[in-house]
């Protein structure tokens, strides 16, 4: 007996009403969520007739800051290398990350990228760049109308004073952390016709261009333009402003990686730093309470200390809790890394760091160096000449060096 035919004639009929549906849905034009970001070194093309050109875009960036000025923001050894990281998936947010890689690495930087879909690069940098939007209005065509409010939080990667952390690291400006706020709007330029490339590339590129100026003006001045370094500046002289980042000392070599953070849900690190005496990383636990998927809440802590005690968490050891935690403090070790969690007031900071071995006897190489007329351990002395990890006998040594003795 032949097989009835209505199940596959019934199977066709439902295929081809559901491609049929398929096709009258609307379609998201190319490029309308904005760029996308890849974790890693940031490069421009060699080439650079290979750049997406900006769409003729009018924009208007008004930007304010939560201090006076960014965190040493005119010293260029702070810009050597820069994280830019998103901290949502929002289209402008993307727009901007990019803008600020491109520029910053016209300027001479070197910048990671650092999406929220992937772990952080293992390498040393000096600052962090988080962008987020809080608000936007995105026009339906590119070049339309487009209102919104970004957020941008420049963080330096250094161990704030006071802390455990900070006992071998060079004394730093304050603020650590400065937050820009950007409200932008734009329209497209009167029969102007452009993609949403372009597009978002103009947008994003005018809110890069101003906020570092805002940052940093000694050392970013407006796309094209130039800035005055050094003696040029007293001079009234400029010189082109690519030069100036590279006007800045090496970072110091530890001639070992860098130690690996745990990378523990929901634990966010922003970036690592490596100092002559000291090196690590700085990150956050971003809330108080978790809740499992039973829907039970707990402390997030306790749950990051769980895990941390945990040996599958890394190959070499399991940390183990140190005993001056208190309930506003967590501290853990690891052979030579130290983890530390400072409580506030809607989460967990967290430092981990490694403090060099052998101090002291560095300390007297970059003094006989010092004598032996190099100017760039007397910068180090000069840099050290308070850090308590020092003997104070031994940075006696240092100031009288430094003070024309010998």
């Amino acid at each position: 007996m032949r097989n009835s035919a209505l199940p596959f004639v019934a199977a066709m009929t439902v295929a081809i009403l559901l491609v049929m549906r398929m096709a009258s849905l609307p379609t998201a034009e190319p490029g309308s969520a904005g760029p996308e970001l890849a974790n890693g070194i940031f490069r421009l093309p060699k080439q650079t007739r290979l750049r997406l050109p900006s769409g003729a875009v009018s924009t208007t960036n008004a930007i304010t800051c939560s201090a006076a000025e960014s965190a040493d923001g005119q010293a260029s050894d702070r810009w050597r290398v820069v994280v830019v990281a998103d901290e949502d998936h929002a289209p402008l947010t993307a727009a901007l990350v990019l803008a600020l890689s491109e520029r910053l690495t016209e300027e001479g930087a070197v910048v990671l990228i650092d999406t929220l879909r992937e772990r952080p690069l293992q390498l040393p940098a000096d600052r962090v760049l988080c962008v987020s939007t809080r608000t936007a209005t995105l026009p339906e065509a590119p070049g339309g109308g487009c209102s919104a409010e970004l957020a941008v939080v420049d963080r330096l990667l250094a161990f704030p004073p006071g802390t455990l952390a900070a006992v071998a690291a060079a004394p730093i400006a304050q603020p650590l952390n400065v937050r820009f706020a950007i409200t932008h709007s734009s329209h497209g330029a009167a029969g102007a016709s452009m993609h949403w490339g372009g597009w978002y590339a103009a947008v994003g590129r005018s809110m890069a261009d101003e906020l570092l100026a805002r940052m940093a003006p000694g050392l970013f001045a407006p796309a094209g333009a130039a800035v005055a370094t050094g003696a040029a500046a007293a001079t009234g002289a400029v010189t082109p402003a690519h030069r100036v980042l590279a006007e800045r000392s090496p970072r110091a070599d530890w001639q070992s990686p860098l130690p690996a953070p745990p990378f523990i849900e929901p634990v966010r690190w922003f970036g690592a730093l490596q100092e002559e005496l000291v090196r690590g990383w700085i990150g956050e636990l971003p809330l108080l309470e978790i809740t499992d998927e039973h829907g039970v809440k707990t402390p997030a802590i306790d749950h990051l200390e769980h895990t941390l005690r945990s040996a599958r968490v890394v190959k070499e050891a399991a940390w183990t809790i140190d005993e001056h935690s208190s309930a506003v403090m967590k501290m853990w070790n690891r052979e030579q890394d130290c983890l530390i969690a400072l409580k506030r007031a809607d989460g967990w900071d967290l430092l981990l760091w490694q403090q060099r071995q052998g101090i002291v006897a560095l300390y007297r190489e970059w003094l006989d160096q010092a004598k032996a007329g190099s100017r760039s351990a007397r910068r180090l002395l000069a840099r050290y000449r308070s850090v308590a990890a020092i003997p104070a006998d031994e940075r006696e040594h240092g100031e009288q060096l430094l003070d024309g003795g010998h």
